[in-house]
């Protein structure tokens, strides 16, 4: 089976902030995230209705992940998209369809 990592975050932006916090974030995936070793793919995804925001990030490998989330912790973009309040779940692939 697939040895990828996969991490969810979910923010939580208010229907009025949307637009605001898909630009932020997105450059961050895009500029800062995307660039690092053992990053495999991303998604970035708006509700439809415009109450939710998730990232879904697939790594090469757990470690890998760990190596960005240790760098991560001091990039300058961190502090504003900590006001999404992100909370992430990590998974790994048990089957695939």
């Amino acid at each position: 089976m697939n040895s990828s990592y996969t991490v969810i975050v979910n923010f939580n932006a208010p229907a009025s902030d949307q637009n605001q916090a898909l630009t932020e974030i997105g450059a961050y995936i895009g500029s800062f995230l995307s660039k690092q070793p053992g990053f495999v793919r991303s998604q970035l995804c708006q509700s439809v209705d415009d109450t939710q925001i998730v990232h879904v990030a697939e790594w090469q490998s757990e470690v890998a992940f760990k190596k960005f989330a240790a760098i991560a912790r001091d990039h300058p973009d961190l502090p504003g998209l900590l006001k999404y309040k992100p909370s992430a779940a990590f998974f790994t692939v048990w089957n695939q369809y």
